[in-house]
């Protein structure tokens, strides 16, 4: 295994900047999930890594399921998978259905 030096955490150049919003907003975004996959008895972890990442993770026969929160042109939005997609900002109907699908996944 080869040594490789981390970043100095005084030097900014080329490193990966937090953006505090952005992370708690993916935060609420995910802890929403969460909560709405406990109504559904299903149980997750919400992983916050020290760079400020966040993503659910939810097991599975299968091994660990993990969702992002992310923005784009689109606006924000779950997702997992190779394809799954579904509306983080469109209301408790669009939360509680991706948590319903997200539930779903074999136990």
């Amino acid at each position: 295994m080869g040594n490789v030096s981390n970043p100095s955490l005084s030097s900014d150049a080329g490193r990966w900047r937090l953006d505090w919003d952005a992370t708690v907003r993916r935060m609420r975004l995910l802890t929403d999930l969460a909560l709405a996959l406990v109504e559904l008895g299903r149980a997750s972890r919400v992983l916050v890594e020290g760079n400020g990442q966040v993503v659910l993770t939810l097991c599975s026969s299968r091994g660990p399921v993990g969702v992002l929160a992310v923005h784009d042109a689109g606006g924000w939005a779950y997702i997992w998978g190779a394809s799954q997609r579904y509306s983080a900002d469109a209301g408790l109907a669009e939360l509680r259905r991706a948590a319903s699908v997200l539930a779903e996944v074999e136990r």
